[in-house]
């Protein structure tokens, strides 16, 4: 297949009145669900919808809360030719300059929300003067189209499926060019990884505007031909166990979350509850998108072991958006891999055991040496090629020396929107012996 329209039109066709999504409005209670061919159907109709008012390759704007209705959005946007922009919407009375900034970067040419949205921002629009000049569609109001005249958009493995923006926490943000092909090759790696299967069950909590809340927590599950259940960030943020009631309840064997929220779990959750809980179905525990930590995994299996969660269920990985997802990962039946380092020698840009003769020698037997325990992130699959590079001679470090990812193969974007220069700097890194190129 050479396009995500053609993976859930596959699913529309082979598995009609299967269960696509279900948005869970708690950990136990389920709201709105989409088979395949509804999905598809949603989509197509608002595809048609959609070329009435912007052409192929426009940029869309996606401003939703996490809903089905972000969903077919950004369904019908790709079913349209359209490039979704997925955000966030802001915050009633306070200026929100990364939307701002995102709006005028990818220069939108349509903005698309639900209603309650739409009335919501009606008092901050006024200070979003980018999108004021953009057409609005309400996407939970239009007036019913002939979905039946829909036409495939001509698109292939390089077309461009969407831009997923950058946090900007330290510069402006970037609109990261993720192409179908990149999308694909990420998915497929995420099958071999955790290797979902038919009976499997997806469950996130994670926001739908990021690259793993999207493309693991929502893209994944289609892609894989499984049911995806995810609920609103908040769900869980205000009450932890929702999330852990999600995965007892549903039966789900993969869910995906960052660190913090594993220790949140611990915190938050008191034995009563954990005791209402059946974690045994968890399977594929996936902890990424921030630093990993040996403690907090711990934690997690000591607290909710008695409630079925088994250690080997974590799968520790590392990606960023500008390789569409993930860049590492371990995969379902691997064992996590743990490194003990001197803290000293790690700031020196080394990794030494504490065992190492020579460092030994440099401490007094009544001075231990500081250690730390680092996580392994796993390894790379397939034809993603990855090396540890000195930024200085742009040469690959030898074992045991820190030094700069530099990561290459099908799942690197295409690059930046709008900033060649950024692009070349980025993309475009080569191995100053070998030649070797390009990384990210």
């Amino acid at each position: 297949m050479s396009s995500l329209v053609e993976v859930l039109r596959y699913r529309a066709r082979t598995q009609p009145d299967d269960l696509a999504y279900t948005f869970l409005v708690s950990g136990t209670q389920a709201g709105e669900s989409l088979t395949f061919s509804q999905l598809d159907a949603r989509a197509r109709t608002l595809a048609v919808r959609l070329l009435r008012s912007a052409a192929p390759g426009d940029r869309a704007l996606l401003l939703y809360p996490s809903s089905l209705e972000y969903v077919v959005a950004f369904v019908g946007c790709v079913y349209a030719g359209l490039i979704p922009v997925p955000a966030y919407p802001p915050r009633r009375n306070k200026p929100d300059p990364r939307l701002e900034s995102i709006a005028r970067d990818a220069n939108v040419a349509i903005s698309l929300c639900d209603e309650m949205t739409r009335n919501a921002m009606a008092a901050v629009r006024d200070r979003l003067p980018v999108l004021e000049k953009t057409q609005w569609l309400t996407t939970d109001t239009l007036e019913p189209c002939d979905g039946a005249t829909w036409q495939a958009p001509d698109v292939g493995l390089n077309s461009l499926a969407f831009l997923q923006y950058t946090s900007g926490s330290t510069s402006d943000p970037k609109g990261v060019m993720v192409s179908h092909g990149n999308l694909l090759r990420v998915m497929h790696e995420g099958d071999l990884s955790w290797n979902l299967l038919p009976g499997h069950k997806m469950i996130s909590w994670l926001p739908i505007f990021h690259d793993m809340g999207l493309i693991y927590g929502i893209l994944q599950s289609a892609y894989s031909g499984i049911p995806g259940y995810f609920m609103a960030p908040l769900t869980f943020m205000q009450q932890p166990i929702n999330w852990l009631q999600a995965i007892s309840t549903f039966k789900a064997t993969h869910s995906p979350a960052p660190n913090f929220a594993y220790d949140l779990c611990v915190d938050k959750i008191d034995p009563q509850q954990r005791a209402e809980l059946d974690l045994s179905c968890w399977q594929v525990a996936t902890i990424a998108a921030e630093p990993i930590r040996a403690g907090t995994m711990q934690r997690f299996v000591d607290f909710f072991a008695p409630a079925g969660f088994r250690f080997n269920a974590f799968t520790p990985g590392y990606g960023m958006a500008e390789s569409t997802l993930k860049i590492t990962t371990t995969c379902r039946h691997e064992d996590s891999v743990f490194t003990e380092v001197c803290t000293e020698d790690l700031r020196r840009n080394r990794a030494v055991s504490p065992s190492d003769a020579g460092h030994m020698e440099r401490e007094t037997i009544d001075s231990p040496p500081r250690t730390q325990t680092l996580v392994s992130s796993g390894h790379t699959l397939g034809t993603t090629r990855l090396v540890i590079v000195d930024p200085a001679t742009c040469q690959a470090c030898p074992d045991g020396e820190v030094g700069e990812i530099w990561v290459g193969g099908p799942i690197v974007a295409q690059g930046y929107w709008n900033r060649p220069e950024k692009t070349q700097e980025t993309f475009q890194a080569h191995l100053s012996d070998t030649g070797e190129g390009p990384f990210l």
